[in-house]
């Protein structure tokens, strides 16, 4: 088998497994969205103040992709104006991405403990936050089921938006 996720293609001669380019994945659109609920789960159990908290409530709040928020700097902030500026070289299509930030935002960012002599917002040793594995795994145990489907951040972040979307703005 290619992988767990998508049937293999089938082999010229069916007597063997199919491999290297006769393995086709079939991931298709992503479509896994999550409802009000599942994302007020989330929200409610993320610890205050971690940055693997802090950086799932942005991620909800802004809509940005995972990396922008990850390795975020302080330079890129621009409090008066309520956007994080990211330059070309960090953007998907490498054009410069204004990303508005709203009073939530604002007060995760302010709440975060600025290092001297260091320009990321999240993470340690000289570079953004890339310790996603284990504290999603630490996380998933905190969330002890309450979501049944699986859900990626990718989901996450789409869903989270989608919702602030179409949901009135509340006081």
């Amino acid at each position: 088998m290619c992988n767990d996720r998508a049937p293999p293609k089938k082999a010229p001669d069916a007597s063997r497994e199919p491999r290297g380019a006769e393995c086709i994945i079939e991931n298709g659109p992503r479509e896994r969205v999550l409802s009000d609920d599942e994302l007020a789960t989330i929200w409610n159990a993320l610890d205050d103040g971690g940055d693997y908290a802090s950086l799932l409530r942005l991620l909800m709040l802004t809509g940005a992709r995972r990396e922008e928020i990850a390795g975020l700097r302080w330079s890129e902030i621009d409090p008066e104006a309520a956007l994080v500026r990211l330059p070309g070289e960090r953007t998907k299509n490498g054009r410069p991405h204004d990303i508005p930030l709203v009073p939530q935002a604002l007060a995760i960012l302010k709440a975060r403990q600025r290092q001297e002599g260091r320009d990321f917002v999240f993470g340690t040793n000289g570079r953004g936050f890339v310790d996603f594995s284990g504290s999603r795994a630490d996380f998933d145990q905190r969330l002890n089921g309450a979501i049944a489907q699986r859900w990626t951040l990718a989901a996450y972040c789409r869903s989270a938006f989608r919702s602030r979307q179409r949901s009135p703005r509340r006081t």
